[in-house]
């Protein structure tokens, strides 16, 4: 009886198995479809800073860097809304890692630098500058910290407050020459290597900023500890299969002798 059981048990944990590597190999083919069009999506902005084509005329309004902003943004949201599978991906990435790629923000002192030297208005590089420093130097400690279930409430308002920062910096820099007509424009931002950082980090941070909040609305109490249950069940079936298989052997034998 016990042994038909543990034999029913093992093809359900068979069939749990197959779901896992299936599962694990969509992972695997999105991650590297993901990998490749942020490649290309880096290479396109690089290659169309170094050919100018997001440069404007300071008197008009920046449309071709608002678009290089905006469009990345719109297709990852139809993308994370209308596909399953690419959605599980993302939700599947670590949000700790996904958080610690802000520190990189911390280098939005160039932009104090530059506001500094007389290149950008203070009404763009000063939030954007001290926002961005805020976020990345804070980045590590909100990984750290913050993302599990019972901090969820700070690590989703942390979350917030960086899309906040980016969101600022984009409308001050859009605007900027309109607030204050007499400052120096924002022309620097769209020509390499300032370029790069609307056209590629800007909506990419804010990507990540989308994934870890989505991630955090899904936790759990003891979401850690069910994974630990789990992976022990998924070991005791798998030893138990090997005593279903040995069992199997043995009556095979038994037969045999019988003969």
């Amino acid at each position: 009886m016990n042994f038909a059981m543990n034999c029913a048990t093992n093809s359900a944990t068979n069939s749990v198995t197959n779901s896992a590597t299936n599962s694990v190999s969509n992972k695997a083919s999105y991650g590297r479809l993901t990998g490749g069009l942020i490649a290309a999506w880096f290479v396109f902005a690089l290659s169309a800073s170094a050919l100018h084509l997001f440069k404007t005329d300071p008197e008009q309004p920046p449309l071709a860097l608002g678009l290089a902003v905006s469009i990345p943004l719109v297709v990852f949201l139809l993308w994370f809304a209308t596909s399953a599978g690419f959605r599980q991906f993302a939700l599947s990435l670590d949000p700790r890692t996904l958080t610690f790629v802000q520190s990189w923000r911390i280098a939005g002192f160039t932009f104090l630098v530059l506001y500094a030297a007389g290149l950008l208005p203070g009404v763009f590089a000063l939030p954007a500058g001290w926002g961005d420093i805020a976020i990345g130097a804070t980045a590590p400690l909100a990984a750290l910290k913050l993302a599990n279930f019972s901090r969820r409430r700070g690590f989703i308002f942390w979350q917030i407050l960086g899309i906040f920062d980016l969101v600022t910096a984009v409308a001050t820099g859009t605007t900027a020459r309109w607030i204050h007509p007499n400052e120096v424009a924002t022309a620097p931002m769209t020509v390499l290597p300032l370029s790069l950082i609307p056209t590629f980090a800007v909506p990419l941070f804010l990507m990540l900023h989308i994934i870890c909040i989505a991630q955090a609305r899904q936790w759990k109490a003891g979401e850690h500890r069910h994974e630990y249950a789990f992976i022990r069940q998924f070991i005791r079936h798998r030893n138990g299969r090997s005593i279903c298989h040995s069992g199997n052997r043995r009556s095979g034998s038994a037969r045999l002798r019988a003969r």
